[in-house]
């Protein structure tokens, strides 16, 4: 390796380690927060939240629908907002949500949870999704991560307005890298690029709205589809299955919640960690869809209280692992940014309309069997795993074909401009595998 090469590299880890420290904690703080705002109505369930508010056996399940459908229809345009707008479109989402989950604590009765989390919905729809694209290439970001590296990076009020502050501009001008860290950022998009942009973007249209959902793009949207509906019906039900299973008080059962979301959080990190070593999304990514299928198999056909732990243990193993991978692999493979912005929108956007299904499945007067739910997830948890091995087939006899050649006639009568945009269908363009 040259001198030349050897300070490149150097400046190259020093400038990851820079945003390491600075985006990831700050993100990883916010969401955070946002999660348990959105998340604790489970803990509340069994807390006595449905006597307090005066629920019927449908109430639940009927807020969580319609936060899920505003949730899901928010996330497209808010992500397409977050491109022109960057970070400040983001506090603001932030600020909003710290308001509506404090307005959570003066609810009263059906109606008033209804509203709140209609109001959730609307602010929170973009939160996660925006932090996504910012972290792959966004208005301000304009990829500070490359794609290799942006698996191990996946991850309330007074954060938004800090976030107002502290949150990064575009990296041509903001004040959180020095000018040559500012050249460098740039420098390394195009190193991921099929062409060379120097940071420039191309304009948002309809017609690059609605190619972002190929083939690709809706496989990873199913794929979180499924999983959503295990994801947010655990996150839901979890305290009550345990507490009932297990004979358990409401406090004894929200604290052995505590093991099985540690445990997943843990996977999901050791998951991306694996597939930003090896360079590999599919084995991860494959590996969680397993650990889904045996855990469904072990709660369908056991009853004793230790055996469905260890099952949930392990379906929010795999949960959590394929989560983060498929909706880093979906924008990994998503180009150029307005593309990117829709697909880091989309699947999980999309995708969590599965919870709704999770909503419905998983009845409260079916607790805690949940026999239907448990079948829905074990079958549909089969198709996941398949359907994620031919759309790795699928990527791999792309990346075949583009290195024969056979894509070489898209660049016929292109101008530089076009070229471009053709982003993931550039012939230089390699998918993610």
């Amino acid at each position: 390796m040259s001198t030349s090469e050897s300070r490149n590299n150097d400046a190259e880890k020093r400038l990851v380690r820079k945003l390491d420290l600075t985006i990831l904690p700050l993100f990883t703080m916010i969401y955070t927060f946002i999660y348990v705002d959105r998340s604790s109505l489970g803990n509340a369930q069994v807390a006595g939240m449905p006597n307090d508010l005066r629920l019927k056996n449908y109430d639940l399940s009927i807020s969580m629908t319609v936060f899920f459908v505003i949730y899901a229809i928010m996330k497209i345009p808010s992500s397409l907002v977050v491109k022109h707008l960057g970070s400040t479109w983001i506090a603001v989402l932030i600020i909003g949500a710290g308001f509506t989950a404090l307005g959570t604590a003066f609810t009263t009765d059906s109606m008033g949870l209804l509203l709140t989390r209609l109001f959730l919905a609307l602010v929170e729809g973009g939160i996660g999704a925006g932090f996504v694209y910012l972290l792959a290439r966004d208005l301000w970001a304009r990829k500070y991560y490359r794609r290799n590296e942006l698996v191990l990076r996946i991850i309330t009020i007074g954060l938004g307005l800090l976030g107002l502050v502290f949150l990064p501009g575009d990296p041509s001008t903001t004040k959180l890298l020095t000018q040559a860290e500012r050249e460098l950022a740039i420098e390394r998009i195009d190193l991921d690029s099929a062409v060379k942009t120097e940071g420039t973007r191309e304009k948002t249209s309809l017609k690059l709205v609605l190619r972002s959902f190929n083939v690709w793009t809706c496989l990873c949207t199913f794929c979180f589809f499924v999983l959503s509906i295990s994801y947010q019906a655990m996150n839901v039900f979890l305290p009550t299955i345990l507490s009932k299973v297990g004979h358990l008080s409401a406090s004894q059962a929200q604290l052995d919640t505590v093991p099985i979301f540690i445990a997943g959080a843990v996977w999901g990190l050791l998951s991306s960690y694996a597939s930003f070593r090896w360079k590999n999304r599919a084995i991860p990514t494959l590996l969680g869809g397993l650990l889904h299928v045996i855990g469904y198999s072990l709660v369908i056909n056991s009853s004793s209280f230790s055996q469905r732990y260890a099952a949930c243990v392990m379906i929010y193993m795999g949960d959590c692992a394929v989560g983060i991978l498929i909706m880093t692999w979906a924008t990994d493979n998503a180009a150029p940014d307005t593309m990117r912005a829709v697909a880091a929108a989309a699947v999980p956007g999309l995708g969590s309309l599965g919870s709704i299904v999770g909503m419905w499945v998983f009845v409260p007067s079916e607790a805690p069997e949940f026999r239907v739910g448990n079948m829905l997830n074990l079958i549909s948890g089969v198709i996941m795993v398949f359907s994620i091995a031919l759309g790795t087939l699928y990527l791999k006899a792309e990346n075949s074909k583009r290195e024969r050649g056979d894509r070489d006639d898209r660049l016929l009568g292109l101008a530089r401009d076009e070229a471009i945009s053709l982003g993931y269908r550039h012939p230089g363009f390699r998918y993610q595998t």
